[in-house]
């Protein structure tokens, strides 16, 4: 058997290292014809570097974040993904000094991994999991669903205001995603915050009231109709409807004592706003750009 393989071998391992960041697994090495001696080999001459079982990193064991969390994601298994903690790091959401990397796995295979903490729910649909910068990792609203279950009030709702900052999801599909997990620990405590930060609902108006309707309201009334979609974020709702998402008074960073900040409550007033592309992911319309130019 060789042990040194061609060019071309060495190309396509180079070209999957890069795209996970640094890192791969045997059987993908297997897969593109590095027999299990010749990775033994490699280990041995220093071309390859063992990070868990089974996963190595190519070239040289000093890895960024990501090829931690890549790293860790090959570890898992197929099906794995990055969760909870690292999950939340991934999208900026919620920082981590942790050595140990959450990973949500298959509920069979192997009970420990040295290094990493595994989590077997009960059930983790495809529309809750998806790619970010090339490493598999759960939804944003998931992931806020999983770390409300063990977050105190304050640093979940400051999860909750990065969210919102960064447009990943919406009050929409929280409340939804949390209402579809009703045994998730995460769900009971999602809701309660959220519900803690909803403004007053809004007297309807009297009827046989002779006021005319305004253009804003006709069109909302005309969205509020479109059909439910089921969104890439993990929960099923209206993700063209009107209404949105804006934040209750904290206090933070930049803002005057008492002034109002940003975190998360259902929104109850009609939005002339643009439609959101996806739920979490509004789309700013020319109309909307035109009108801010105006402004200024």
């Amino acid at each position: 058997m060789r042990l040194e393989l061609g060019p071309g071998v060495d190309a396509q391992i180079a070209a999957l290292a890069r795209r996970q960041h640094g890192v791969l697994s045997t059987a993908q090495l297997q897969a593109v014809g590095v027999a299990q001696r010749a990775v033994s080999y490699r280990v041995a001459a220093g071309r390859l570097h063992r990070l868990h079982h089974g996963v190595h990193a190519v070239g040289h064991p000093v890895l960024t974040a990501h090829g931690r969390w890549m790293a860790a994601v090959l570890a898992g298994g197929r099906g794995a993904v990055l969760s909870h903690a690292a999950a939340g790091a991934l999208w900026e959401l919620h920082s981590s000094a942790a050595t140990v990397i959450d990973v949500t796995v298959r509920r069979s295979g192997r009970a420990r991994r040295p290094g990493l903490r595994l989590h077997r729910p009960r059930t983790l649909p495809s529309h809750e999991v998806t790619v970010h910068v090339g490493i598999p990792v759960t939804t944003p609203a998931r992931t806020i669903l999983d770390l409300a279950a063990t977050l105190q009030t304050r640093p979940l709702e400051r999860l909750l205001d990065q969210a919102e900052n960064a447009r990943l999801t919406d009050v929409a599909c929280l409340v939804a995603l949390a209402r579809a997990r009703p045994g998730h620990r995460g769900a009971s405590r999602l809701l309660a915050t959220l519900s803690r930060a909803m403004p007053p609902a809004r007297p309807a108006p009297a009827a046989g009231s002779r006021r005319a309707s305004s253009p804003c309201a006709e069109r909302t009334a005309s969205r509020s109709r479109r059909s439910t979609r089921t969104s890439r974020a993990g929960c099923a709702t209206s993700c063209s409807s009107p209404r949105g998402s804006w934040w209750r008074s904290t206090a933070g960073p930049g803002t005057e004592a008492g002034a109002p900040s940003r975190t998360i409550a259902t929104a109850t007033r009609p939005s002339c706003g643009p439609a959101t592309g996806r739920c979490g992911s509004p789309t700013r319309s020319s109309n909307t750009r035109h009108t801010r130019s105006r402004r200024h």
